[in-house]
């Protein structure tokens, strides 16, 4: 999973290369992590981060001090992040990403955990936004790991009930355990 997100993220030029082959920093400890695995090869990872004594790194990056946190409850939040997917020619790459979305927001919900922070490339906000997926801006866009950033969070809840409307398919498939035909199939584990 970190060598994964190592090679990913160095390859796009997020993270400079360092010779440990390893994508490791502070907050994987406060985190819950998810792979997908396709044939005994781990093709994708994703992590949350839990509200810790470290913060969250949204907060840290964009000088943001706690901004969820009068309106939410802390422990109701985490920052969903390290989203890295190497897959093979022959799978489609989108079914691994939102497969790992799947099982990262079936997780939250029932950790009662709502509200996502997330450090949003432009390109990736604007496409939560035409899904009226209740992203909301917390600050302006700075560049953050190589590209222009936007600090956002998500009501998860208010989210799939706008994606409800928008696209009623991918709705079926965040919130149930259904395989829209448009989509691949993984097998998805929490590591430790």
């Amino acid at each position: 999973m970190h060598a994964l997100r190592y090679r990913v993220y160095t390859r796009y030029g997020y993270l400079a290369q360092n010779g440990s082959v390893h994508d490791v920093d502070e907050y994987d400890p406060f985190s819950i992590h998810f792979v997908a695995v396709f044939e005994d090869r781990v093709v994708g990872t994703i992590r949350l981060i839990r509200s810790s004594q470290e913060g969250f790194p949204v907060e840290k990056y964009f000088g943001l001090s706690n901004a969820l946190f009068g309106r939410v409850d802390r422990f109701s939040v985490v920052e969903v992040s390290r989203l890295a997917v190497e897959a093979p020619v022959s799978l489609p790459q989108h079914a691994i990403t939102l497969g790992l979305i799947k099982t990262a927001f079936s997780y939250c919900m029932e950790k009662g955990w709502i509200y996502w922070y997330l450090a949003a490339d432009k390109r990736v906000f604007a496409l939560l936004k035409k899904f009226r997926f209740a992203i909301n801006a917390l600050g302006e866009p700075l560049d953050y790991l190589g590209s222009p950033t936007i600090p956002a969070f998500i009501n998860i809840r208010a989210g799939i009930w706008a994606l409800e409307v928008e696209d009623p398919e991918l709705a079926a498939f965040l919130m149930n355990n259904v395989r829209p035909p448009r989509f691949a199939w993984y097998e998805f584990q929490e590591v430790s």
